[in-house]
């Protein structure tokens, strides 16, 4: 079970919000709310594309290293698949 999260106080967010980005204003900041979780679209980008990244590792490299085994053919591929893939999130 995930722990809820409390976002931080308004103080933690100005100064995080004036050393990353200058104040965020647009209208990415007001749908995602940067300032509000102390993040800048900068950061997240990042994190997504890290996460990307490391997704397309696991479904491509992994199946190889697997299949060095022996294991059937295709039959790497489908256990690197489902392995990557978590139904809670």
């Amino acid at each position: 079970m995930l722990a809820a999260h409390n976002p931080p106080r308004d103080e933690e967010v100005r100064q995080t919000m004036d050393a990353t980005t200058g104040g965020g204003s647009g209208a990415l900041e007001r749908f995602f709310r940067f300032s509000e979780w102390g993040t800048s679209l900068r950061r997240d980008t990042l994190a997504g594309l890290t996460t990307f990244m490391v997704m397309a590792y696991i479904i491509f490299v992994n199946p190889n290293i697997l299949g060095l085994g022996g294991d059937p053919k295709g039959l790497p591929f489908a256990a690197a698949l489902t392995s990557a893939w978590s139904p809670g999130s």
